[in-house]
């Protein structure tokens, strides 16, 4: 099994499966004796976890006509038209993309514009929404955040800093607004305790008591309402 190789000053093993290869990161001295070794332990793992990401991939959204996209936890629809420039509108029943005529036929193509004009759809959106609800819930809970910053980022929901900026994963408007509302309080948790320590979680449950099943909710339903 061919991987990819990176070495640095890193102390640990880690192994990543990506579409199209494997990438394992070590240190300096890790001879590829171990390291082969450590594949062929391995490749069940590899194979299973290969098989997740390419199932993943399959059901990433591509915005083709009749696919949905959700918006706020409700799927909609997307509908494709032939026209003079390229859009993207929203009627509240439906994504429409107007996509220009030399560009139409060409899947690819056309595809990749659609996806950009939705990006800068949701981040438009997500910045409004994401922004004023932080403010308000911020308030309610006598707590002052700075900035609101919305990110293209896949690891993670959210994270506050130092300088009490909110960060959002831009696909979070996509989820369920009450599992919106979690992320929220849970970056403003992190005003008052800024790491996940007992005291933390305990804060987050005094405000949402169900905030395990919100939390299960995000990890388990993630690929289903953030497909793109």
């Amino acid at each position: 099994m061919e991987y990819q190789l990176i070495r640095s000053k890193r102390k640990t093993v880690a192994i990543e499966v990506k579409e199209d290869k494997i990438i394992i990161k070590c240190p300096y001295n890790c001879s590829k004796q171990y390291l082969d070794s450590l594949i062929d332990k391995n490749r069940a793992w590899i194979e299973e976890t290969h098989k997740k990401v390419m199932s993943k991939k399959d059901k990433k959204l591509v915005c083709k006509e009749g696919q949905s996209v959700y918006f706020m936890g409700i799927p909609y629809k997307i509908k494709v038209i032939r026209g003079a420039t390229d859009l993207l509108e929203f009627n509240g029943d439906e994504f429409i993309f107007t996509t220009m005529s030399s560009l139409f036929d060409n899947n690819e193509e056309s595809e990749k514009t659609r996806m950009e004009l939705m990006m800068a759809w949701f981040r438009k959106q997500g910045t409004e929404y994401l922004t004023k609800r932080t403010c308000d819930l911020a308030k309610q809970l006598g707590l002052t955040i700075n900035k609101v910053y919305i990110k293209n980022v896949r690891t993670i929901w959210g994270s506050c800093s130092t300088n009490n900026n909110i960060n959002y994963n831009i696909r979070l408007i996509s989820m369920p607004k009450e599992i919106i509302d979690y992320v929220i309080i849970h970056e403003l948790c992190h005003l008052v305790q800024r790491n996940h320590s007992e005291k933390f979680w305990q804060l987050v449950e005094r405000i949402i008591p169900d905030y395990k099943q919100k939390r299960s909710f995000l990890k388990n339903n993630s690929s289903k309402y953030c497909n793109w």
